[in-house]
């Protein structure tokens, strides 16, 4: 018999990709092909602004009515937990929208924009800040102001 050399079961080491990266990739490619013109029914293109915590971002939308929203939106399920690794969401990224139907959250966070995605859209009648440099985050530290007390003397 052949020695192992794999180290292991190859059927692992053949796979491709995350099959949910896969899954948003072709979510992805659809809405563009689908979008032609004006928006699908029920999207919006998003930019992540601030991370509220607990899966939740506050996000920058502009929808089909071409009026641009700020949102505090959740994470689908999908992308949470193990998922968050091969579609991570953070500050700055370019996000799709759907609308739920549910009363307490209207909206959902659905796919991440790639940049290969992100270039096939820059095309289409959208707002100037969704491909703005990044934003710069603040230092969030304290200054302290100077005083006439000696440390030295205490």
């Amino acid at each position: 018999m052949v020695k192992n050399t794999t180290g292991g079961k190859g059927h692992k080491s053949q796979r491709a990709d995350d099959p949910k990266a896969a899954k948003n990739r072709r979510l992805v490619d659809d809405w563009i092909s689908d979008m032609g013109d004006k928006f699908p029914e029920g999207t919006m293109l998003g930019r992540v602004t601030k991370r509220m915590g607990n899966s939740r971002m506050e996000v920058f939308a502009q929808g089909a009515d071409k009026k641009v929203h700020t949102l505090n939106v959740p994470l689908r399920g999908g992308m949470t937990g193990r998922g968050r690794k091969s579609m991570w969401v953070d500050v700055d990224k370019l996000v799709i929208i759907s609308e739920t139907g549910l009363a307490g959250a209207s909206h959902e966070i659905v796919a991440v924009l790639e940049p290969t995605h992100i270039v096939a859209i820059k095309d289409f009648d959208l707002d100037v800040r969704f491909f703005a440099a990044p934003t710069e985050t603040e230092d969030a530290g304290y200054e302290f102001a100077e005083s006439d007390v000696d440390i030295d003397e205490l």
